[in-house]
């Protein structure tokens, strides 16, 4: 590869803020822009694609294929080829035939649904050998994994293959991040995944280059999570015999044990604390049932609607995964992204106010200040439903200034008890080295105790 190409590829590995402004020019778009590619996809398509090759295409126009022919849908082709009009539309025309050689002529007319798969195939899902994280990696793309023995020998290679269609034609596919940013996927496999490779090499690496050239989506990293085991070797090289050129650029090997792994795929910018398995690869389902829920909900919404013949994006509950710039107030919420930089803004602003004037008790300036400038800074303000399994956005400013005033007020106990507990500690500790008293051994260490707990608190979002 060029100098260019090399640096190209490895600020979209380590996400970067390069990589996230190459693909932030679509946003800057007027409504005319995209409508113009969109006219040239058309175009495209019209004039020049033999007949033969949009066979699938010209068969679902004249059954009213009205799904595939919106706006929504082509975009995520032209996203995925950086607006190539010429290579998006022939991984459109691939995508369709696609789709019906593995799901039937139906999935020409509403998106995957989870009812496709077979009792087989949601064994397999629910087993969680292959999820989508429920967060994202620090540039905002969502996150494919694929863990353990990956299912051995149970599972033939055209079931697992059409639950990962799944997933990403339908769970990823349907995000505009993902679709603008690309994709990352993580394989992190034990003993068993080595007898399937050498079982299904053949037909796994021809159903690999079908999927990759019609998937509606761009991979932009790929990691591969093995141990340093020779057994692993053969893993390795076939992995990378199938992948090809393109996929060998992108792909990055660790070896050694999960810990290991974890360290070094932090530096890439993925959260490895959602990694849905365990320092002795036992695989976590927990989110991953959330998940499945939720799909369920949404599969139920998209069959009324295309019962009535509307959108079904429009029935949409709430949203499934927060971005990056999503403050969310609730439990489990401590470690995301745009949590740790409210926080933040709520330090500068309760300073920078509480130097300013003597009465650091009157919060409503305060509230007020982190309100705009969380707005300014374009963040969006959620709150996770349990019932649904949905976050839903706020947008009511009563409910926001509550919420703020809530985190405020648990921001500055946080900071009283800090300085509590800073005072309180030089204090101990020399009352132990004069006396060497076993009481004081014993308030240190509840001291001790009582700061872990504390700063690991996660219970809300100012927490």
């Amino acid at each position: 590869m060029s100098v260019k190409d090399r640096e190209r590829i490895n600020d979209e590995l380590h996400g970067v803020s390069e990589s996230r402004r190459r693909a932030n020019r679509e946003v800057e778009w007027s409504e005319e822009e995209l409508a113009l590619h969109l006219n040239c996809f058309q175009i495209e398509l019209d004039e020049k694609v033999r007949p033969e090759d949009k066979q699938t295409y010209l068969e679902a126009v004249e059954l009213d294929g009205s799904y595939i022919t919106r706006l929504d849908f082509r975009l995520r082709f032209l996203r995925a080829e950086r607006f190539d009009v010429e290579k998006a539309v022939l991984r459109y025309c691939k995508c369709l035939d696609f789709l019906v050689e593995f799901f039937g002529k139906e999935a020409l007319f509403r998106p995957l649904l989870m009812s496709d798969l077979t009792k087989s195939e949601m064994k397999f899902l629910r087993e969680g050998y292959v999820q989508v994280l429920p967060s994202r990696d620090r540039l905002g793309r969502r996150i494919l994994a694929m863990l353990g023995s990956y299912g051995g020998t149970r599972y033939s290679e055209v079931e697992k293959f059409r639950v990962c269609t799944y997933l990403c034609f339908t769970v990823l596919a349907e995000d505009v991040t993902t679709q603008r940013l690309g994709v990352v996927s993580l394989a992190s496999f034990t003993r068993g995944v080595e007898a399937f490779m050498r079982k299904e090499a053949h037909e796994c690496t021809r159903l690999i280059k079908r999927f990759f050239a019609a998937v509606p989506l761009r991979w932009s990293a790929a990691h591969l999570c093995i141990p340093d085991d020779p057994m692993f070797h053969f893993v390795k090289a076939t992995l990378l015999f199938i992948l090809g050129m393109n996929g060998r650029r992108m792909l990055r090997i660790h070896t050694g044990t999960p810990i290991e792994c974890d360290y070094k795929l932090r530096s890439f910018g993925i959260p490895t604390e959602d990694i849905p398995r365990t320092h002795t690869h036992t695989i976590k389902t927990r989110n991953h049932a959330r998940l499945i829920k939720v799909r369920k909900v949404i599969d139920t919404l998209v069959q009324k609607a295309k019962s009535k013949n509307y959108h079904s994006d429009a029935f949409y509950p709430g949203i499934e995964c927060p971005e990056i710039n999503c403050i969310i107030f609730g439990k489990h919420a401590w470690d995301h992204p745009g949590n740790i930089e409210f926080r933040e803004i709520l330090r500068e602003i309760i300073i920078t106010q509480d130097q300013d004037r003597k009465k650091s008790d009157n919060r409503i300036p305060i509230i007020k200040n982190v309100i705009e400038e969380s707005q300014s800074q374009k963040f969006r303000f959620l709150m996770y439903d349990r019932e649904t399994f949905f976050y839903e956005e706020i947008t009511d400013y009563d409910k926001i200034w509550s919420l703020v005033e809530q985190a405020v007020r648990e921001h500055r106990k946080r900071s009283r008890a800090k300085r509590d507990i800073g005072e309180t500690k030089p204090i101990i500790g020399g009352y132990i080295d004069e006396n060497n008293n076993a009481e004081a051994e014993v308030m240190c260490t509840n001291n001790s105790k009582f700061m872990k707990n504390f700063d690991g608190c996660r219970s809300c979002v100012g927490e």
